[in-house]
């Protein structure tokens, strides 16, 4: 009887750590319904105060996410947008909602800092999808342990009969000593296509490696 009830504590411990090797955010306006299974980062369209510093608990660690852009800030560039609950998505409050910057106003890169990360090596999944029209191109720039790379070119995808296995994705890993991590996401500047206009990421998840 010991043994099984040690057994079972054994089980859970281990199940309580898998559970919390993974942060899952999604991006939303104020009080916005995330995915089930996500954290919101929260934030009203064209207010730079709401894209504030906004912590999660994952990875046996305080973990701090924040939103920048370059000062002086535009507030017009920066956007928090909610698609409606009409649109026709898979799943729906996923890839509803998206944090962005308006090239309209400034081509301005967005900087995502991800603060108090653990050492180790992650993997990143990030979504771009808008249910309407805006696509186009952009940049991802990654500064972490590692020194900084560049994935460029990626297109998001749009449309409202989306299903989420084919709306545009970034895979890729992350590596951090401890120190801040920032993501710098930077569109194509657009030239007469309005639906190029605009930066677009509604979620994305870190997944923390097995260490070697």
């Amino acid at each position: 009887m010991k043994k099984a009830i040690l057994s079972l504590i054994l089980g859970m411990s281990i199940g309580l750590g898998a559970a919390q090797a993974q942060l899952k955010i999604a991006f939303a306006t104020t009080g916005g319904k995330v995915a089930p299974g996500y954290e919101a980062y929260y934030a009203a369209d064209k207010t730079p105060d709401s894209f504030t510093a906004q912590s999660y608990t994952a990875f046996g660690a305080k973990v701090t996410i924040k939103a920048t852009w370059p000062e002086p800030v535009q507030f017009e560039a920066l956007r928090m947008i909610d698609r409606g609950p009409d649109v026709i998505l898979d799943p729906q409050d996923l890839l509803r909602f998206w944090i962005g910057t308006d090239t309209r106003v400034a081509f301005d890169p967005v900087t995502l800092t991800i603060s108090g990360l653990p050492a180790g090596v992650y993997d990143w999944l990030s979504y771009h999808h808008d249910p309407k029209d805006q696509t186009g191109t952009f940049d991802m720039a990654i500064n972490d342990a590692t020194g900084s790379k560049t994935i460029t070119g990626t297109d998001i995808s749009n449309g409202s009969k989306f299903k989420l296995e084919d709306a545009t994705k970034i895979k890729t890993t992350i590596t951090s000593d401890g120190k801040d991590v920032k993501l710098v996401f930077k569109q194509t500047p657009y030239s007469d296509a309005i639906s190029e206009a605009i930066f677009v990421m509604n979620a994305f998840e870190l997944t923390q490696q097995a260490a070697k």
